[in-house]
Order: C-alpha cells, then sequence, then structure tokens
C-alpha cells in the first residue's frame, strides 16, 4: 500500500484552505403558495413591485384594494385526484424598499384565466400593466377603445391602476393577441406590445404589417407574431396597430422606445432558417444582422414611431434553439440581451470569454442593427441561461442567471463561491451573477446567488426571506459587498456541493465574520486530535463540535463528527451552528446522508484534474502521466461510516484501516478500474479516504481520461467534470 509523502501532506493542508479560483413563480411571499410572479419592477423610491398570478382563495390583499377577492372557478382538475385548479387571477403588488411590508395587494380579473405579464411604474407611482386573459368580464373602463371580449378565447388588456393600488383609471382589452409589455412615451400615450394569436387583432390602414395580413390568411394554430400599438393616454383611441413575422412561431420578450420616439421590439422567432420558404419568413432587413440558420432565434426589430415602417430587422443564432430572456436599451441605441442556447455554433465574436459552448449567452447589438458589438457563451452547462442584463452605474455590466453545473467559475473572494443557493439548499439548479467589463470582454466578477432573486436598484438584488424567519418578505443585498455575519454556503470540501452531509466528512463552510480576522490553521490537542474549538471559534453539527482544520473570517473547514449517525437515524437532519466567543452567529438544518462521496482536485475547485498520486510517488499531471496498468492513490471524503467503526474525532490515522461499509468503485471513461486499497491515509485525518486503483489496460484508456468514483452506489456528484493523465 502507497502512503501519502510529505509533499503530499502539504498539497492536503493547502487543498484545505481557501481555494485559489472556486466556486422568480415560487418564492417566498405574503402572498401564497400557489402565486407565480411574472413582472417586477423597482420605482426610484426603492419600493418593489411584484405582479402576475394566484389561484389562492387566501390571496392577502390589502384594505381599500380594487379587489379584494379571488372568485374561484374551476379550469380543470389538479395535480391531485379530486382537487380542483381554478382559474387565476392577476394581481399587483407593492413593497417598501426593505422588503418588510406590503404597502398593496389587490387582485386584477375576471372569472376565467387573468395573468399579469409586463408593468411600468411612473414617477408618480401609476403602475401600467399587460397581460393575458380569457375572461369577457375583465375590468375595462367606460371609454376604453374595446370595452367586450367573447368568453374563453385570448386576448391582450392593458391598464392602469392608481398609485393607492385601489383604483383601476382606465383599461381596454387588446383583441386576439397576448400582452408581454408596456411603455409610456414621452408625450402620455402607451404602447403595448406582445403576440398575435389569432384574426381578431385589428391591424391599422398604413401600418406595417406582413403578407398574411394583406392577404388575409388564417393564423395556423399554436403560431403566433408580434405586435405593436399605441394608444392614447387614457386607452379610448388607437393611433395605429401593427402586426408582422413568420410562418412559426414568433413571439415578443420586451419593448423600448428610443431617443428618437422609434419602437424597438426583442424576442423570439421560428420562422428563420433554410427550412422556411422565402415568402414565410421573419421579415429581416437588408443590411441587418442575419445569423439566423436555426430552430429558433433571437430578433430585434426597430418600428418607426409611427408604426408604418421597420428602421430594422435583425436575428441572430445558432444551428440548434436559442432563446432571447432579457434586454437593455443604451442611451446611444445598442441594445444588451442575454439569454440561452443549445447551439454550439451560436454567434461568438473574437476575445469574448466564452466559459462553455453552449448555455447562458450575452452580447450587444449595434444601434442600427447591422452587427454584434460583442456576443459569448456565459454558461457552464447546456441547460444555463442569463435572465436579466443590465447596466451598472459604473459603466460594467451586470448579468443574473441560472446554472446547472457546480464548477461555474465564481471570483476569488465570491460571496457565495459554492453550489445550490441558501445554505440548506440540497444541490440543482442555482443562480449566478456575473460582471462584465463595459465592453464585454472580461469576466471581472462571479458569485453563486441564493435561490431565487429579483434584480433591483443600483447593483443590488432582492431574494427571499428564509421560512425559518419570523418576519420579512425580501432582503435586499449588494451584488458584491459583504453580507452580515452569517453562512451564505456549506458544500464538500473536494466539490463545493451543497448536499446532504455524511458522518466523517470534510466540509467548508462559506461567509462573513464567521472566525477570527486572522486565519488560523488546525490545534492538536494533548491526545493527538484536531481541536473542536480554534480561536474561539466552534462549528457545532447536531450539538458536537466539528474537529476544526481551518478558520477565518469568511471561511471554515472542518470534519462532521461521526456521532451525528446515532443522533438521526432514518437520514433526519440536523441543527448547524457557528458560535463565535460563546455567541451563535448563525444557524441552520441540514440533511444527514449515508455518504456523500467527492474527489479532491489539484486546484482545490472541485473540478478539472484530481489530486492523484503515482506509482512513481509524483503528483500525476499531463507532463507526469501514469502508465496503464499502474496504481494510482486518489483521495474522497463523504465515504461514511468504516466497517471496523469509527476512530473518534477529529483522530489521525496512524495505520491502514477503516474500510467503507459501503462498496467503492472507480471508473476511468467507461472502464472499471481494480480497487486495492480503500480506507484511512495514514498521517491524515480520518475524514479524507485514500483510494488506491490500478489504471486499466484498454488502450482505450489514454491521455486526459474522465474520473469518477462511486460509494454505495452513489456517484461523486462532479460527473464528467474530473480526470486523470494516462499514458
Amino acid at each position: 500500500m502507497m502512503r501519502l509523502s510529505h509533499a503530499v501532506f502539504s498539497f492536503f493542508c493547502l487543498t484545505l484552505l481557501p481555494p485559489a479560483f472556486a466556486q422568480p413563480a415560487d418564492f417566498r411571499t405574503v402572498f401564497s403558495s400557489n402565486a407565480e410572479v411574472s413582472a417586477t419592477a423597482v420605482d426610484k423610491a426603492g419600493n418593489i413591485y411584484l405582479a402576475g398570478s394566484t389561484r389562492s382563495l387566501q390571496f392577502p390583499a390589502t384594505p381599500g384594494a380594487f379587489q379584494s377577492q379571488f372568485r374561484p372557478l374551476i379550469c380543470r382538475g389538479g395535480p391531485v385526484p379530486g382537487m380542483p385548479l381554478y382559474c387565476p387571477d392577476g394581481f399587483i403588488a407593492k413593497l417598501d424598499p426593505s422588503g418588510t411590508r406590503v404597502l398593496y395587494s389587490t387582485l386584477i380579473g375576471g372569472l376565467e384565466i387573468d395573468v399579469i405579464t409586463g408593468i411600468q411604474v411612473q414617477d408618480n407611482g401609476n403602475v401600467w400593466f399587460t397581460g393575458i386573459t380569457t375572461s369577457d368580464d375583465f375590468p375595462v373602463s367606460p371609454s376604453a377603445w374595446r370595452r367586450s371580449a367573447r368568453r374563453l378565447e385570448t386576448n391582450a388588456f392593458v391598464g392602469l391602476l392608481d398609485p393607492t393600488g385601489s383604483q383601476l383609471l382606465y383599461s381596454s382589452y387588446i383583441p386576439g393577441a397576448q400582452g408581454r409589455s408596456v411603455v409610456v412615451a414621452p408625450d402620455g400615450d402607451v404602447l403595448v406590445s406582445g403576440d398575435v394569436v389569432s384574426n381578431r387583432f385589428e391591424i391599422s390602414p398604413d401600418s406595417f404589417q406582413t403578407p398574411r395580413y394583406t392577404s388575409g390568411d388564417p393564423l395556423v394554430v399554436g403560431t403566433s407574431d408580434v405586435f405593436a400599438l399605441r394608444l392614447g393616454p387614457d386607452l379610448s383611441q388607437l393611433r395605429w396597430a401593427s402586426a408582422f413575422g413568420g410562418s412559426q412561431q414568433d413571439s415578443v420578450r420586451s419593448m423600448f422606445l428610443d431617443a428618437a420616439g422609434d419602437v424597438v421590439l426583442v424576442g423570439n422567432t421560428s420562422s428563420t432558417g433554410s427550412r422556411i420558404l422565402e415568402q414565410q419568413r421573419f421579415p429581416l432587413t437588408s443590411g441587418a444582422l442575419n445569423r439566423s440558420p436555426g430552430n429558433g432565434d433571437m430578433f430585434a426589430c426597430k418600428l418607426r414611431g409611427d408604426g408604418r415602417a421597420l428602421r430594422f430587422c435583425a436575428a441572430w443564432g445558432g444551428q440548434e434553439y436559442d432563446l432571447l430572456y432579457s434586454a437593455h436599451l443604451e442611451p446611444n441605441g445598442s441594445l444588451l440581451w442575454s439569454g440561452g442556447t443549445r447551439s454550439l455554433d451560436f454567434p461568438v465574436t473574437p476575445g469574448s470569454i466564452q466559459i462553455n459552448p453552449a448555455g447562458a449567452v450575452i452580447g450587444r447589438l449595434s444601434a442600427d442593427g447591422s452587427t454584434l458589438d460583442f456576443s459569448t457563451y456565459a454558461g457552464k452547462d447546456p441547460r444555463d441561461w442569463a435572465d436579466t442584463v443590465q447596466r451598472s452605474n459604473d459603466g460594467t455590466i451586470l448579468v443574473y442567471g441560472k446554472t446547472y453545473s457546480a464548477s461555474y467559475p465564481t471570483s476569488p473572494g465570491a460571496e457565495r463561491p459554492c453550489f445550490g443557493g441558501v445554505p440548506k439548499a440540497e444541490e440543482g439548479l442555482s443562480p449566478f451573477i456575473l460582471r462584465l467589463s463595459p465592453d464585454g470582454s472580461a469576466a471581472l466578477y462571479s458569485t453563486f446567488a441564493p435561490y431565487r432573486l429579483i434584480p433591483g436598484l443600483s447593483d443590488s438584488f432582492y431574494t427571499m426571506v428564509p421560512f425559518t424567519l419570523p418576519s420579512g418578505i425580501l432582503q435586499q443585498w449588494k451584488v458584491d459587498q459583504p453580507w452580515p455575519s452569517k453562512v451564505t454556503c456549506l458544500s464538500n470540501a473536494a466539490s463545493y456541493r451543497q448536499r446532504g452531509i455524511s458522518p466523517g466528512e470534510i466540509v467548508t463552510l462559506f461567509g462573513n465574520d464567521i472566525g477570527p480576522v486572522d486565519a488560523v490553521g488546525p490545534l492538536i490537542s494533548a491526545d493527538g486530535r484536531v481541536s473542536g474549538l480554534v480561536a474561539n471559534t466552534r462549528l457545532l453539527i447536531g450539538g458536537t463540535a466539528a474537529p476544526l482544520l481551518y478558520v477565518s473570517q469568511r471561511q471554515i473547514n472542518a470534519i462532521v463528527p461521526y456521532e451525528i449517525a446515532a443522533l438521526t437515524p432514518g437520514l433526519r437532519d440536523v441543527a448547524i451552528e457557528v458560535e463565535r466567543n460563546g455567541r451563535i452567529v448563525d444557524s441552520f438544518r441540514r440533511t444527514v446522508a449515508r455518504v456523500a462521496p467527492s474527489i479532491f482536485t489539484v486546484d482545490g475547485s472541485g473540478r478539472g484534474a484530481i489530486a492523484a498520486v503515482n506509482q512513481d510517488g509524483f503528483l500525476n499531471s499531463p507532463a507526469r502521466p501514469a502508465p496503464r496498468g499502474s496504481v494510482i492513490s486518489m483521495y474522497l471524503t463523504g465515504t461514511g461510516i468504516p466497517l471496523d467503526g469509527a476512530h473518534p474525532d477529529g483522530s489521525i490515522a496512524l495505520s491502514a484501516g477503516g474500510t467503507p461499509r459501503e462498496s467503492l468503485g472507480v471508473r476511468f471513461g467507461t472502464v472499471e478500474g481494480e480497487v486495492l486499497y480503500v480506507g484511512y491515509s495514514p498521517g491524515q485525518v480520518t475524514g479524507l479516504t485514500q483510494v488506491n486503483v490500478q489504471i486499466p489496460r484498454q488502450e482505450t484508456v489514454t491521455g486526459r481520461v474522465v474520473i469518477n468514483a462511486t460509494v454505495g452506489g452513489e456517484f461523486a456528484p462532479n460527473v464528467g467534470e474530473l480526470f486523470v493523465w494516462v499514458q
């Protein structure tokens, strides 16, 4: 059996120090578990507006609200047999800047389906809104442009709510459409954009339209076109209405008015690419960007302010599906945009950051629509996306997104370098925040973020208040300023994944003011064990002090006590508390698992080359690959209770032993290696498991080989992200 050399012991001491490069709709509100938020806004005073839909009979409308009662009508059966699913009503709510108090909350809707999808808040506190309805009794004003609708037909609506949430000042139907975005012009006119879904949409004479409308051809079921219209300030008079698109699905995400009064529409189209007949394509204009070969592409079109002609219409994407989620119109007319793609050939510009092909994408379209000033991949997993893009006060570009990858690259010193949202959350989808240089050429800062967030003003965002806190709805945080004294995430020390903790696992906690100003390493007590008290800091797991390997203001590395196995039969959760100077500074709970295996890596990031020692005693690397048939030692944590019983917490292993109760396997690519030894790593703490495994002799096992391990059938979580060098 091989033993760790002094050099490798030093390596593991470094591994347990801070890594050089580590790592809304169902969120908590007072409204109900049945509230879905589809539009948000923040006014100049910092008040927060939430809008969307709810199916809740207990929706908490405030006294004096325009509509206080939810009128239940069963739309269809619910997910549980015998439980009805009510048609939703729209709602708008206003919260104070602290996110702790509801200033008003009102329902808006008829008996059928009503959803608010877009809002704009005026300086006087009035809220313009638009959305989708199938109700024939949606509340409209007496002088509305269109006052009636057919029951169960899909129509758009637009309305104005007063600053108190008690009066609907104006409201009108928009037949044959779905509202997505609303903007108020400087003269008080109201512009609405969205999707045309039937031939009942009314296009005004001389407005721009594509041939389908001039020929009278019907819309194909399941497709939609793009519309924009302009109404007078009291919604009684239509100025103009324009509709255009191709033969497939075309949909608006956002609308803007530029400095000249032209209308900028951005969204997604499936009516591009070579498979679409020329006369049925989305109306791209000469000289505009046309990089649209695929199944679904992003578009940006500028419609003249009178609605009569297109200034330009551009589209871009790759061979697969591309979706634009968010856009921001710059003062010079250029357009920041963000979204997601499954295309490996998405158009990226030279010098872009390109974190990983496919996934989240970010870019900027020139003001004339002719070129991409920059365009880059910004995701790690093909399923990632960037759902909001903003220009910060300092000129940098701020992006909020979602990632499925625990190895999304976070910055050194990131507030949340580990994956998975709030500290007690298990792994899954996680938000990220990315700050780019003003020209988009460099990533300046990135971090994981709490599980739900709403972009705010001045480089801030809001998160839902954890259910464990007694009050509050949303909390406001600055993007890259230290959070208060608390744990921001707890993860496996090898993978930086947040999972259930297992007895004997080495874990890492990140946070603020959770340890001493000056970092301190492990203290060895008189009985030869790693101490659970370092620099007046303790980590209590299930009431037991965990052995501490490293403590600092922003990070604690510790070993989960073996005692929690006895405390938590049946895989329950345990309390985790950080204690400083005899005072609990933060606490939460975490699930206990039998095993939570993860493999240590060379750079301590939880991804890339694993920390493996070749048979000749040298660290595995491209310069020193391991021969096929030779033996390497690799190192895990989270392998659970040893077969022969656990040593005392914090013990140093003096010899071999400590074979895990659960079976362990190692796979090189698709080929199983032969495990020769698994157990304690002599000279190291007992939470570290050494595995000696023989590399398969197959010729396919060569070069940079993907490697993974299973313990008791549980995979190390970073599947496909770890490798070893073989010759």
